[in-house]
């Protein structure tokens, strides 16, 4: 952790010291939290919520932003927040899921989920997600 913390600093220090953005990419939702004024959270490799970073965690909209969230423990809080796992496992990379990839494993899934995949689109400023469940919302 002390290296981590290091090399992350070190980065920050290199980003104010170019005038430069960094990009990561990372499950770590640790670092996520205190390193990105956004960010873009994916599935199978497209993105299903963009959002400002302190705005996702504190209202994620995507059911999967919402299961990563769910399944992250939380020092400090002992007892107080149960983890929930994401049901289900990671499909293949050469299994084809028809419609939203991500319904096989949501619990929110509607018969349109399995039929087309959802579009990513502004449902708040400055929000995007890619879920049926906010199709009346775009703005």
């Amino acid at each position: 952790m002390t290296v981590q913390a290091q090399i992350l600093d070190l980065m920050n220090q290199l980003k104010d010291d170019f005038h430069s953005t960094i990009v990561l990419i990372t499950h770590n939702l640790g670092v996520v939290s205190q390193m990105t004024s956004k960010v873009a959270v994916m599935y199978l490799g497209e993105i299903v919520e963009f959002a400002d970073t302190r705005d996702l965690f504190h209202e994620p909209m995507h059911p999967y932003s919402v299961g990563l969230l769910n399944s992250v423990p939380v020092l400090g809080r002992k007892g107080q927040k149960i983890l929930i796992p994401i049901p289900g496992m990671v499909p293949t990379p050469t299994e084809i899921i028809p419609g939203c990839p991500f319904q096989p494993r949501c619990d929110k899934a509607m018969s349109i989920c399995r039929e087309r995949q959802p579009n990513l689109l502004e449902h708040k400023p400055g929000r995007l997600v890619a879920c049926w469940l906010y199709e009346d919302e775009t703005i």
